[in-house]
């Protein structure tokens, strides 16, 4: 919808004739005998043939919709696969710690008993210094696994953003 209101006075006389001030003073005269050009105009658009233009831009909306839930659910498969990936490393990790664990309990059992046979000496420094090295690369081994278990755990914390060792969510409400 428009609305317009125009006026314009034209002098009459002669302009080669008349000065400036003249010229002047018949364009408000002119202005003020003349009827004032007034007006409303309303327009209303309906397109009768959009030759498809509205139905195509329909449709690019329903596929960018569509293109939009099918990242948004790859999205969610990809992000439980790498759960479910971390959370097998914590298992195995968890596993290996384990085991690793017996097997310092045993390479200080056995360093303990070697330890006496060398104090009774039954065996010789040699082989003490060969069973304390097995020792400590059982421990080492042991500390490997459990760093290792570790970092898994707080990767599934930081992917989660669940605390499972506190058992409470890091989300902020």
């Amino acid at each position: 919808m428009r609305a317009f209101y125009d006026f314009s006075g034209i002098s009459a006389s002669n302009l080669m004739d008349n000065t400036v001030e003249n010229l002047f003073h018949s364009s408000i005269t002119d202005l003020k005998n003349r009827p004032r050009n007034k007006g409303v105009v309303f327009s209303l658009t309906v397109p009768i043939w959009d030759w498809g233009v509205n139905k195509a831009s329909v449709q690019a909306a329903k596929v960018n919709a569509e293109m939009i839930e099918h990242e948004l659910k790859e999205t969610q498969k990809t992000i439980v696969r790498e759960i479910r990936s971390v959370i097998n490393l914590v298992k195995e990790s968890a596993n290996r710690l384990e085991v690793l664990k017996k097997s310092e309990e045993l390479a200080q059992r056995s360093y303990q008993i070697n330890t006496r046979r060398f104090e009774n000496g039954d065996i010789t420094s040699q082989e003490l210094a060969l069973d304390q090295q097995r020792l400590t690369t059982a421990r080492q081994a042991y500390l490997d696994a459990f760093i290792a278990y570790k970092l898994a755990v707080a990767d599934l914390t930081r992917k989660t953003i669940y605390d499972f060792e506190n058992d409470r969510s890091l989300a902020k409400p």
